[in-house]
């Protein structure tokens, strides 16, 4: 008998989303779990505060960190060759001055959504690289009915004010945007590895 509710309790606990202080449920993934997000901004742990801010300042220049090293890499190699590539520097530099006009990041998007909505496994008050990439990967799959919907439902205007103006041009303008990053990212990856 002990056994029986033994896994009784088990399945309880796995398949009912655990009350969290100062959040509300947001949405539940694929994988039967829940997300949740905070009642009040203020009640988030600084350190997620901290890694919310950072990603929401990249969307203004529509850099990740990753691609962030890569041009920073990029204009190193120029300025270390045998002589100074000024034409490499100059495009670098325009390349990076576009990317401040590009409305839609949507790797950065999913970020900012990672950070501010916490999963139910997850521990308040640490932010883990680990299961903030897994949740990223989640989100990528849970959206491919509509990028729009998903960011705008779970919170993203909260964080991208310009968010709700975007609705009826979303398709063009994020095509657009991703057309243009990924020409760029290729570049730096072709130019880093020569």
């Amino acid at each position: 008998m002990k056994y029986i509710i033994k896994l009784l309790m088990k399945f309880v606990f796995k398949y009912q989303a655990v009350q969290k202080p100062n959040m509300e449920k947001v949405f539940f993934d694929s994988k039967q779990r829940w997300y949740y997000k905070y009642t009040s901004e203020f009640d988030m742990p600084i350190i997620r505060v901290k890694e919310l801010e950072k990603y929401i300042m990249l969307v203004n220049y529509s850099l990740t960190d990753e691609v962030l090293t890569k041009f920073l890499d990029a204009m190193h190699k120029a300025i270390n060759s045998k002589k100074v590539d000024i034409a490499t520097l100059s495009f670098l530099v325009i390349e990076m001055q576009k990317r401040k006009d590009l409305l839609i990041n949507e790797d950065l998007f999913f970020n900012i959504l990672a950070c501010a909505l916490i999963r139910e496994d997850e521990d308040l008050g640490v932010f883990d690289e680990k299961i903030h990439e897994q949740k990223v990967a989640q989100f990528k799959l849970d959206s491919q009915g509509g990028l729009y919907d998903f960011f705008y439902k779970n919170g993203l205007g909260n964080y991208v004010t310009y968010l709700s103006k975007l609705e009826n041009d979303w398709k063009s303008i994020s095509e657009e945007n991703r057309i243009q990053i990924m020409a760029t990212n290729k570049w730096l990856e072709n130019y880093l590895t020569k």
